[in-house]
């Protein structure tokens, strides 16, 4: 089986593959609702306000070089070492989601000194 490996996301590229893998991945599955591209982007947007008290870091999972999964870790900007992970969409393997996981957990974005 092939490794997995997890990057921050950075560039307009790594950007982009990370607003589209969940709509790339799970667009025929019939249960799932997607979120509007737009929408998502601006939540995900460095600009958005959220950004003014927090910051976050972007994460996308490869296996064998294709985009397995993604996600984001979160930290409020009042002192405190609160955080929480988002945007958490994997395709069906295990070790994609620990790496993930284990990966976010470790993140220390710039808000927390």
């Amino acid at each position: 089986m092939a490794l997995v490996t997890v990057e921050e996301v950075q560039g307009r590229a790594a950007y982009k593959r990370f607003v589209e893998f969940a709509h790339l991945t799970f667009r025929d599955e019939p249960r799932w609702s997607p979120p509007l591209a737009s929408y998502e982007r601006g939540r995900l947007d460095p600009h958005n306000r959220f950004f003014d008290a927090g910051d976050g870091e972007y994460f996308l999972a490869r296996r064998g070089g294709a985009v397995a999964g993604r996600m984001t870790a979160h930290i409020a900007a009042r002192g405190d070492s609160d955080g929480w992970f988002g945007f958490y969409d994997v395709i069906d393997d295990a070790a994609v989601t620990a790496a993930l996981v284990d990966r976010a957990a470790r993140c220390r974005p710039a808000s927390t000194g």
